[in-house]
């Protein structure tokens, strides 16, 4: 599980979406649909893979935008709460995790992106991963080697770090183990 002590914690964290890091996620997805952007329409067409990869990119990082604007515009008050109790992400699910149904929580790196990932029972897994979207997403995490509920700090205002202590610091002090 990583750390096990327990500073004094608030009754709740509650963490929302952070302005500037949202800012910073458009920006981003801007220049990379720019730049795929320039590979369809600017360079000669050198093939067909030029093109498919120029189209998914502009795609892709034009609907990644899309959606960092439309959080950005519409994110009122926090999305991600940790108590004793457990944790709830509304970006996943309505629902608490208790921390009895964790067991283990551990920080993950894919590439440069760093995130919680919180192994629950299988029981529960499957009550949170019921709709054929989840059961997508759940398989694109498992292509990467992630086994379990990720809690991908993207855009709020907090940080992979400080987010795993946070869980560690709670679920210590849940008496869960």
């Amino acid at each position: 599980m990583g750390r096990t002590m327990t500073p004094d914690l608030p009754d709740e964290l509650a963490i929302g979406y952070s302005t500037w890091r949202l800012l910073e996620l458009i920006g981003l997805g801007i220049i990379m649909t720019l730049l795929c952007g320039a590979i369809v329409f600017l360079i000669p067409v050198k093939g067909v893979l030029q093109l498919v990869i120029g189209y998914a990119g502009i795609a892709f990082f034009g609907a990644a935008t899309c959606t960092a604007v439309w959080k950005l515009l519409t994110a009122r008050g926090p999305v991600l709460f940790i108590n004793r109790t457990g944790i709830r992400d509304l970006r996943i699910a309505d629902q608490w995790i208790v921390w009895e149904a964790v067991t283990d929580v551990r920080i993950t790196r894919v590439r440069s992106q760093k995130f919680v990932v919180l192994r629950v029972s299988p029981a529960l897994e499957e009550l949170l991963f019921a709709t054929t979207l989840k059961k997508m997403m759940q398989g694109a995490n498992r292509a990467l080697s992630v086994d379990g509920i990720v809690i991908s700090p993207t855009g709020l205002s907090i940080k992979a770090d400080a987010l795993f202590d946070a869980c560690c610091f709670y679920r210590a002090a849940s008496g869960a183990s």
